[in-house]
């Protein structure tokens, strides 16, 4: 029950972090343009 809250939340952070650095290409994208 631990392990997988875990990991549950490792998966959320990660998902977290990827939505921030594809917000940022996309606004770098935006602002390059």
């Amino acid at each position: 029950m631990n392990a997988l809250r875990r990991i549950k939340s490792k998966i959320k952070s990660e998902m977290l972090s990827i939505f921030v650095v594809s917000l940022e290409i996309c606004y770098s994208a935006y602002v390059g343009i």
